[in-house]
């Protein structure tokens, strides 16, 4: 609604009339004041109706503009949301994943280790009809297969 719009200005024009009347205007007579009054009261009334409907039409838009905005705060809220879903760890998850990592390392530390442990060596098999040698690899740890314990390393050799 803009203010020269006919209804704004029938309205103004029908307050300003009674304005007028109300000091009074000199050279009209009490009945033609009372009828320009009456007049000017008719034409008041008869102007509320289109303010009322452009009241309502101005209603209207300003509750679909609220809507809108509603709309975009909540869509802004949960891109924001994902955003930091996408941004940010999660605590928990990173622990365990870090735990589970540790593990695996120790794991591949043990094994490298024992690794390191193993010893090659060629036994002799005594006793058998064939004169063929067999190598042998692994990790002793005391009198195993006739060894006797490393007290350096707590490991067997051969």
């Amino acid at each position: 609604m803009r203010a020269d719009s006919p209804e704004v200005r029938a309205v103004l024009g029908a307050v300003a009339v009674a304005a007028v009347l109300e000091d009074g205007i000199p050279g009209l007579s009490r009945e033609e004041m009372n009828r320009v009054a009456r007049e000017s009261g008719t034409q008041l009334l008869a102007s509320a109706a289109p303010i009322a409907e452009a009241q309502g039409a101005l209603g209207r838009v300003e509750g679909l503009v609220a809507a809108a905005n509603t709309r975009q705060e909540a869509e802004r809220t949960s891109l924001g949301i994902l955003m930091n879903e996408m941004v940010t760890a999660d605590p928990f998850q990173t622990a365990s994943e870090l735990a589970e990592i540790e593990t695996q390392l120790q794991i591949s530390y043990q094994l490298t280790a024992r690794i390191a442990d193993l010893t090659l060596g060629r036994v002799d098999k005594r006793g058998s009809h064939t004169s063929r040698g067999v190598i042998q690899a692994g990790i002793c740890d005391g009198d195993q297969l006739g060894t006797r314990p490393d007290v350096g390393r707590g490991v067997g050799v051969l």
